[in-house]
């Protein structure tokens, strides 16, 4: 079976997972979160919520890389979501740039499985 990736967890039918819920969701056995600590946490983060205006998706990205590998690969992954995406908060992606958020999700998630994977 394959592995499910954030995209699959965003807004579907059965949880209705924000960005930052879809990221954590995928590398839930990095963080050790349950189901419902995710959504605790992370329902607040979504939608241009999380602190400075991040999209969730980042938000859950760096907060997951930081807690793996450090503050230095955190601002990499920053940079390199910025440079794909051409912003890092949810005003400037959905509105001025109109990124679709599951665009948003699928970079954020990617970068970070990249990150992780390194030394």
């Amino acid at each position: 079976m394959e592995k499910k990736r954030a995209t699959d967890y965003f807004h579907n039918e059965e949880n209705h997972w924000n960005c930052a819920q879809a990221v954590e969701k995928q590398f839930q056995t990095h963080t050790g979160l349950t189901d419902e600590e995710i959504e605790s946490r992370f329902r607040c983060k979504g939608g241009g919520r999380a602190e400075e205006g991040v999209c969730g998706a980042l938000y859950a990205a760096q907060r997951i890389l930081r807690e793996n590998k450090g503050e230095e690969l955190t601002a990499l992954l920053t940079e390199n979501f910025s440079q794909c995406l051409g912003g890092t908060t949810c005003q400037a992606l959905k509105g001025e740039l109109r990124i679709p958020c599951i665009s948003s999700v699928d970079t954020a998630a990617t970068l970070l499985e990249k990150y992780l994977e390194e030394a």
